[in-house]
C-alpha cells in the first residue's frame, strides 16, 4: 500500500474546508489506498494569530527597525526628491515608516496582542459569533494582526482571504527566487517539514486552487524536494490546471518544485498515478499527468474521460480539524454539477478544464444525510457555477420529502425559469441565499458579455427571491473593455437604487483570465493584449482601446463606495464582511432582522 499525503497549502479562506482536497482524499481511499490529509491553511491561521507568535514577530519588526535606520540613515541626501532615490530605498523607507506608526501605537499594538487569542475564539463560539460588536471588533483585531504578521516582509497583505507579495511578479525566474528564501511561509514550515518528512511518504499531493496559494504551495513543495530525495511531489489543483503553458519548457521546474503535475481534474488521475507505485505500471497510462521521462524530455498525457459526479465517493471531511475552522458551525462545501451548463459567458474561464455533468438527485441526498449523520453537519455552500431551475425545484422537492432540514446557498443565473414559486419553495428547503451574477448595468456591456438571459428581467428575479424570503448578494463589476464612464454610473445607480432587493453585494474591478473567450478573441472587444511577462498568472495583461481611463475607473470605483455608504446606511453586512459569516447571521436572525441591523464605528 501506498503511503499518500494530501496537503492543502497556505492561503485560503480559513472558514471552511476546501471541496477540492475532501473530493481527492475520498477519491484515493475509494481507491483502497491509505491517504493522511493535512490542511496547513488552516493550520497556519491558527499558528500564527497567538498572543505568543506575534510577540514574537514584534520583537523581530523592532529589529529590523534598527538596522533600516542604520542602513538608509547614510543613504539619505538632503533636498533629493522622493522619486530621485532607488525603487529598494523606497520600499526600505516605507516599511521604516509603517514600523514607525506601529511603534508609535504602543497601546493599540499592545491590545492587539493582548486580545488576539480571544478575537479568534470569539468567531468560534455559538453564542459569542451572533453578537455583532463581539464579532466585529475581533475581524478588526484578527486583521491588525495580520497586518503585523507581514510587515517583516513589506510589502506584503495577508487576510482571511487574501494572500499577494507585490515585489513577486508570477514569472519562474522571480518565483524560484522567492521560495528558496527564508521566506514568511518558509519560516512557517522549518517548523513542520522534519515531522513530515519523517512519516516517509511515498507521494506527497498538494493542491493549488487559487493564485493566493502559489508561493506558499511551491515553498512548502521546494522544501520537501530539498530535504527528501525518496518522496515525489505531485502538484494539482484548478490553478496550476489554467498555467500549464508555462511547464511546456521548464524542465526546471520538475528538478526543483514536483516530479509530477496532475492538470484539470483529478480524481481519476491520482488513483492512477498511485497504481503506478504499487503496480509498477507506466506514466504514458496516467491519464492529464505532465512529468519528465526517462530522457528528461516534458510529457504531457492526454485526458481520457473524466470519473462522472455519481461514480465518485462521497466527499468525507474525515481527516480534516473541524474544530479548527473559524465558525461557530461547519459549513460543508458540496457539488451538484461540476462545469457550467451556459458555458458562454465572454468574461469567463472559471470551469476551465471541466467536463459539464450532474449528480443525480437521489446521490446528492444520500451524500448530505451522510454528512448530516456523521458529522453532525446541517449547513452547506454549493460551489457549483450555477444550478437550473428545474435541479433546484426537483431537489427542494426532495429535501423536503426527506424532511432533511439543512440550510444552504448557492449561485444562480438570472434567468426567467427562476420563477416565484420556484425559489419559494428552494427557501422552504433551507435555501438562505443566493449569489447572483448581476455583471453590469449597462445592456451594450451585457450583450458583450453574452450572458444569455433577458437583461430587462433581472430585477423582477430579484423581487421573485426578496419576495420568497432569499437574502440577494449580487456579484458586479466595472471596467469591462470598452464601458465608459456613464455605463459604469448605470451600474451603480441601479445597485443604490434598488437596495430594497440587493441586499448585498460584491463589487470588482475587471481582470482578464487566460482562457475567457476575451483574451482569446482580443479584437471583438477593443482591446490589446501585452506581452505574457508573468506565464504562472491565471490572469492576461491587456490595454483598453475605448473606454474609461484609468484616473476615471478609480473614479468611479470611489464614488461605487461613497454613494453605497449613504445609501445603505451603515448595514451591519458590510461589516461582517465574509458570505460564510453573513450566511450564518440570516440563518440565525432571519433575512429582515439581518436587512435592519446597522453598524457604526
Amino acid at each position: 500500500m501506498t503511503r499518500c499525503l494530501l496537503v492543502f497549502p497556505p492561503q485560503w479562506s480559513p472558514f471552511s474546508p476546501h471541496l477540492a482536497p475532501v473530493v481527492i482524499s475520498s477519491a484515493i481511499k475509494k481507491a483502497g489506498h491509505k491517504c493522511d490529509i493535512r490542511d496547513l491553511n488552516i493550520e497556519f491561521y491558527n499558528d500564527i494569530l497567538k498572543k505568543e507568535f506575534l510577540k514574537d514577530k514584534i520583537v523581530k519588526i523592532l529589529n529590523d527597525f534598527l538596522l533600516l535606520k542604520r542602513e538608509l540613515k547614510d543613504k539619505i541626501i538632503p533636498d533629493q526628491k522622493a522619486e530621485d532615490y532607488s525603487t529598494d530605498f523606497g520600499i526600505k523607507a516605507k516599511k521604516m515608516l509603517r514600523i514607525n506608526e506601529l511603534t508609535e501605537k504602543t497601546e493599540q499594538t499592545k491590545q492587539i496582542i493582548e486580545y488576539i487569542d480571544g478575537a479568534v475564539s470569539i468567531l468560534k463560539d455559538k453564542e459569542n459569533f451572533y453578537d455583532i460588536k463581539l464579532l466585529v471588533n475581533s475581524l478588526a483585531i484578527i486583521n491588525k494582526a495580520l497586518e503585523i504578521v507581514t510587515l517583516q516582509e513589506f510589502p506584503q497583505e495577508l487576510s482571511l482571504y487574501n494572500f499577494k507579495n507585490h515585489l513577486v511578479q508570477f514569472n519562474y525566474e522571480n518565483i524560484l527566487k522567492y521560495c528558496s528564501k527564508n521566506n514568511m511561509f518558509y519560516t512557517y514550515y522549518d517548523s513542520k517539514i522534519d515531522e513530515i518528512i519523517k512519516n516517509k511518504y511515498q507521494l506527497i499531493c498538494i493542491s493549488i486552487s487559487s493564485s493566493t496559494q502559489l508561493l506558499s504551495a511551491l515553498t512548502f513543495a521546494r522544501m520537501i524536494k530539498t530535504k527528501s530525495k525518496k518522496t515525489k511531489i505531485c502538484i494539482g489543483g484548478n490553478y496550476i490546471s489554467r498555467v500549464t503553458d508555462a511547464l511546456k519548457n521548464n524542465k526546471d521546474f520538475f528538478n526543483k518544485f514536483a516530479d509530477f503535475v496532475i492538470y484539470e481534474e483529478g480524481e481519476r488521475a491520482i488513483t492512477e498515478l498511485l497504481e503506478t507505485f504499487i503496480y509498477k505500471r507506466k506514466l504514458d497510462d496516467v491519464s492529464s499527468l505532465i512529468y519528465l521521462d526517462k530522457n528528461e524530455e516534458i510529457k504531457f498525457n492526454s485526458k481520457k474521460v473524466p470519473t462522472k459526479l455519481n461514480e465518485l465517493a462521497i466527499p468525507q471531511p474525515q481527516g480534516f480539524p473541524l474544530k479548527k475552522y473559524f465558525l461557530p458551525e461547519i459549513i460543508m462545501p458540496i457539488q451538484a454539477s461540476r462545469g457550467c451548463y451556459w458555458k458562454k459567458c465572454t468574461f469567463c474561464d472559471h470551469d476551465w478544464g471541466q467536463t459539464f455533468n450532474i449528480k443525480d438527485i437521489d446521490i446528492l441526498i444520500n451524500e448530505i444525510k451522510t454528512l448530516k449523520d456523521k458529522y453532525s453537519i446541517n449547513n452547506f455552500e454549493f460551489t457549483d457555477d450555477c444550478i437550473s431551475a428545474s435541479f433546484l425545484e426537483q431537489f427542494s422537492k426532495k429535501l423536503i420529502s426527506e424532511n432533511l432540514n439543512i440550510n444552504w446557498y448557492c449561485d444562480l443565473r438570472l434567468e426567467k425559469a427562476f420563477t416565484y414559486e420556484i425559489l419559494e419553495l428552494a427557501n422552504k428547503a433551507g435555501l438562505k441565499m443566493v449569489l447572483w451574477g448581476y455583471e453590469a448595468g449597462s445592456k451594450r456591456i451585457m450583450e458583450l458579455i453574452n450572458k444569455g438571459i433577458d437583461i430587462d428581467e433581472r430585477l423582477e428575479i430579484l423581487k421573485n427571491a426578496d419576495k420568497a424570503g432569499i437574502w440577494n448578494f449580487a456579484y458586479v463589476f466595472t471596467g469591462f473593455p470598452s464601458e465608459t464612464y456613464d455605463e459604469a454610473m448605470e451600474t451603480i445607480d441601479i445597485v443604490c437604487n434598488n437596495s430594497d432587493i440587493f441586499h448585498s453585494y460584491g463589487r470588482s474591478i475587471f481582470t482578464m483570465g487566460k482562457h475567457s473567450a476575451i483574451n482569446l478573441h482580443p479584437e471583438n472587444f477593443d482591446i490589446v493584449k501585452l506581452d505574457d511577462i508573468e506565464d504562472f498568472s491565471s490572469d492576461a495583461l491587456f490595454e483598453r482601446k475605448s473606454g474609461m481611463t484609468k484616473e476615471e475607473l478609480e473614479k468611479v470605483n470611489n464614488l461605487f463606495v461613497e454613494k453605497a455608504l449613504k445609501k445603505y446606511d451603515n448595514p451591519a453586512w458590510m461589516f461582517l464582511n465574509y458570505r460564510e459569516v453573513l450566511f450564518l447571521y440570516i440563518k440565525k436572525f432571519g433575512k429582515e432582522q439581518v436587512l435592519n441591523m446597522k453598524y457604526k464605528i
